[in-house]
């Protein structure tokens, strides 16, 4: 499909695109988060826009130039990109990209200062898990669904089969599945993804993740315009 054909075929669908890392303060200096750049979703969100769509980013800390798009949201924690996630809909179309922290990390026994550091001791520390929203299963499960729910699956073994389960268990339409083992996907310029859903699953060559939002919002436009 040639982009002067395509630029304006998604014009006013509302999308929320969730991007970026989050991060979960241990207390003021320490913290859990993951490597993701936040790449890939700026990309969707700047083609999407490309085409006409009213795109809402959502994006943890990141490092890289903000795409052009209609409202971006910047968030740290889990728990902020849900609420804020939560907050835009209803919307036509969300995407999760994000690498959302599964758990948060709390003291045992112990009250954290939120304004002073964990002095070291020698006494042991013990944490604790804590499970942070699902916003992907969260959004799919809304009595605002979207028209198309996608998420984004970063998985270092039984790549297609992990995903298809998250595709089932968090009922959503489409998830975009890729190998993030040994260093190839966090922070890189290139891609290689499967497109899986209930039906299906597309192998993708490795590309660009610029050239993956373009082809990806192909897609959209082909489910969109199948659907009443």
């Amino acid at each position: 499909i040639k982009r002067n054909n395509i630029m304006d075929c998604l014009k006013n669908i509302s999308v929320i695109i969730t991007a970026g890392p989050t991060i979960e303060n241990i207390d003021p200096v320490r913290h859990i988060s993951n490597k993701s750049s936040g790449k890939q979703g700026f990309a969707i969100a700047s083609e999407l826009s490309k085409r006409g769509a009213n795109v809402t980013l959502i994006s943890g800390p990141v490092k890289i130039p903000l795409p052009n798009c209609l409202k971006i949201i910047n968030v740290t924690s889990a728990q902020e990109m849900f609420e804020k996630t939560i907050s835009q809909l209803p919307a036509d179309v969300v995407i999760c990209t994000a690498a959302v922290s599964d758990w948060r990390l709390v003291l045992e026994k112990t009250r954290i200062d939120v304004n002073n550091k964990i002095k070291k001791s020698n006494k042991a520390l013990h944490f604790k898990t804590v499970e942070n929203p699902d916003i992907l299963a969260a959004v799919a499960k809304s009595k605002f669904k979207p028209k198309l729910v996608i998420g984004f699956s970063a998985e270092t073994e039984n790549i297609i089969e992990n995903a298809k389960s998250k595709l089932i268990t968090k009922e959503i339409d489409l998830i975009i599945a890729n190998d993030v083992s040994k260093g190839k996907v966090f922070g890189k310029d290139y891609n290689k993804v499967y497109l899986i859903d209930k039906n299906d699953c597309e192998e993708w060559a490795q590309q660009s993740k610029k050239s993956i939002a373009f082809n990806l919002s192909n897609k959209i436009s082909k489910i969109l315009s199948n659907r009443p």
